[in-house]
């Protein structure tokens, strides 16, 4: 086994019956061939395959490089982000060009807010990572899955136009890098992305969800539940907040 800093590589075998790995020093989240060989091995009865050293594993809520610093370089250029229409989704649209002669893999960030062109429109928030590769000369399209953070604002209409504005601090800061962990496009729950939305809500109101039921408040709460689950109560209620407690009290945030 050869050592070097920060990782360490192992020789690979196979035998006639299965494919032989030693046990790595410290856990590894995953593996790279970084060589082929066809020759034998020096240990046991089987054939040397190749070469594969640990590699380490990139967390979802801190990827690098992004998009807002790939277009301060001028390697990206934006042609225009856009709501779908949709909330605890794919809400944001965010259409990229490559000006350049190579392919760039970008991405946007958990945490990333958009502020949208109409004041009565929400502030949207990125809370699953959004990765893409342009390719060289062309354009691609992220499509960005977002809660809205304000509830007595309206959903946006499909085609708002949003602007990149900064990154989400504090709870909301704190959700969105929690979420990113899981994968709810993939989630076998229906009840998570509402979840989700309904906890931002929670964290950026400041209130429970039947103190925002009860406050009028309409905007997008009263157009997520429908005027009339807007206005129910009992057990209705504890339907929905339930999960979004739930999903707070796994990220450690207290609403």
């Amino acid at each position: 086994m050869t050592q070097s800093p920060g990782y360490f590589e192992r020789l690979i075998w196979i035998d006639e019956q299965r494919l032989a790995a030693g046990t790595w020093a410290e856990d590894a989240a995953s593996v790279e061939v970084v060589g082929l060989d066809g020759s034998r091995s020096q240990v046991g009865a089987g054939r040397l395959v190749g070469i594969m050293r640990r590699a380490p594993a990139l967390s979802p809520s801190t990827p690098g490089p992004c998009l807002e610093e790939q277009l301060a370089s001028g390697e990206l250029v934006v042609e225009g982000i856009t709501a779908t229409g949709e909330i605890a989704g794919e809400g944001v649209e965010i259409v990229v060009r490559n000006p350049g002669t190579e392919d760039i893999t970008t991405c946007v960030p958990c945490g990333t807010v958009f502020t949208p062109s109409e004041e009565d429109s929400q502030e949207l928030m990125v809370v699953q990572l959004t990765q893409a590769t342009v390719p060289a000369g062309g354009e691609a399209s992220l499509m960005a899955y977002v809660i809205c953070i304000e509830a007595d604002e309206s959903i946006p209409d499909k085609g708002t136009a949003y602007a990149f504005t900064s990154m989400a601090q504090g709870k909301l800061g704190e959700l969105a890098t929690c979420v990113c962990q899981d994968d709810l496009a993939a989630s076998v729950n229906p009840l998570d992305p509402m979840a989700v939305q309904l906890a931002g809500w929670m964290i950026a109101e400041g209130g429970s969800l039947g103190e925002l039921v009860g406050s009028d408040s309409g905007g997008a709460l009263e157009e997520f539940l429908g005027s009339e689950a807007a206005g129910a109560l009992g057990g209705f209620l504890e339907l929905l907040e339930g999960p979004a407690k739930d999903r707070l009290e796994r990220c450690g945030i207290e609403p």
